[in-house]
C-alpha cells in the first residue's frame, strides 16, 4: 500500500471562475474543504455574486483590465505554481475574458476547463487550438448520470475535474514536474476528462470505459495524457497505479506505448479516505484527429 505523509499539500492553485458557470464552480469548491486554493470571481455584473464576495480571495465586475500587472488576479497567480480557468466559453463574455487572461503571456503552468455549446464547430476549433480541457452540457449530463454517487449534479463533474487538476503538482505526481504536466495538456486535439470508480483496479477500468463510451471518447483515436488512481491509504497501492493504465491500453486493443503517446502519460496517485474500500480513476484523453490505430 501507498505509504505517504497525511498532510495538506502547499496553497499554490488559483482557480479563476469566470461568469455564472464559473461562480457555481467555485461554490462548489468552497464546499469541499480546499480553504488553501485561491478562488476567484470574475463576472459580468453584480448580481452574479450575490452578496458572496467574502467567499473569494479576489473578484472582478465588468469589462477590465485583468491582467494588468497591478491588478489583485495578476499577483494572485504569480505567487503561484499554476492556475485553472473555468469557463462557459459559448456565453460571450466569458469567451472574452477567458482570451484576454490566456492571451497575457503568462509563463506559469495554467489550464482552461471549459464548456461549450453542443456541435458548435467554431467553438471546437477554438478549444483545439487552446491548452484546455472542455466538457459540453450533454457530456457533463452523462458523465453526473454514470456517476450519481461521486457527483452532486453537473456542475460537481466541473468541480471534482478542477480538483484533480490543481491538487496534482502537490499530490504525488509520479516522476515529472510542472513543465511536464504543461505540456501533456498542450496536445493538439478535443481533451475530455472521464471518471471511473470500482472495488477492484480491474472494475474502476471497466468502469471507466464505460464511461468513456458513454462521453462518445473514441479511445481508438486517443492518447491518455493524465491517468491519476487515487483510493484511501490502505487501499492504493503503487503496484495499481503503475501497472492499471496498462491494463486499460490492453483493454482497449492498444498499445501502450502508441496509448501513452509522447510525452509519457502523466501518473498521480492522490491519497483520499473518503472513498473507503474503492478506488477512483482520473483520465485526460486527448482524441487526435487522425485514422484509428491498433496494436498488433
Amino acid at each position: 500500500m501507498i505509504d505517504l505523509p497525511d498532510e495538506k499539500w502547499t496553497p499554490q492553485a488559483t482557480v479563476i471562475g469566470i461568469g455564472e458557470l464559473g461562480m457555481r464552480v467555485l461554490l462548489k469548491l468552497s464546499k469541499k474543504q480546499r480553504e488553501e486554493l485561491n478562488l476567484c470571481a470574475i463576472v459580468a455584473n453584480q448580481t452574479q455574486l450575490e452578496g458572496r464576495e467574502n467567499q473569494f480571495s479576489a473578484t472582478c465586475v465588468g469589462a477590465v483590465c485583468l491582467m494588468g500587472q497591478q491588478s489583485d488576479f495578476y499577483q494572485l497567480i504569480r505567487k503561484g505554481a499554476m492556475f485553472l480557468i473555468v469557463a462557459d466559453t459559448s456565453d460571450v463574455f466569458s469567451e472574452r475574458a477567458v482570451s484576454a487572461i490566456t492571451s497575457s503571456g503568462q509563463d506559469m503552468v495554467s489550464f482552461a476547463l471549459l464548456m461549450t455549446a453542443d456541435d458548435n464547430q467554431e467553438q471546437n476549433d477554438y478549444i483545439n487550438q487552446t491548452r484546455a480541457i472542455y466538457m459540453t452540457s450533454t457530456v457533463l449530463r452523462r458523465q453526473y448520470q454514470l456517476q450519481p454517487g461521486l457527483f452532486e449534479d453537473e456542475f460537481d463533474v466541473l468541480a471534482e475535474t478542477a480538483l484533480e487538476i490543481v491538487t496534482m503538482p502537490f499530490h504525488n505526481l509520479i516522476g515529472f514536474d510542472g513543465a511536464d504536466m504543461q505540456e501533456a495538456f498542450s496536445r493538439l486535439g478535443k481533451m475530455t476528462a472521464v471518471f471511473g470508480q470500482g472495488n477492484t483496479a480491474e472494475d474502476t477500468v471497466d468502469d471507466l470505459l464505460l464511461a468513456a463510451e458513454k462521453l462518445g471518447v473514441d479511445l481508438r483515436r486517443c492518447e491518455l495524457a493524465v491517468f491519476s488512481m487515487s483510493g484511501a491509504p490502505d487501499r492504493l497501492s503503487l503496484y495499481d497505479v503503475y501497472e492499471t493504465p496498462g491494463l486499460l491500453a490492453k483493454k482497449v486493443g492498444r498499445d501502450m506505448k502508441v496509448f501513452g503517446g509522447e510525452p509519457l502519460t502523466l501518473l498521480s496517485a492522490p491519497v483520499d479516505k473518503s472513498l473507503g474500500d474503492k478506488l477512483k480513476i482520473f483520465a485526460v484523453f486527448c482524441e487526435r484527429n487522425e485514422e484509428p490505430c491498433y496494436s498488433d
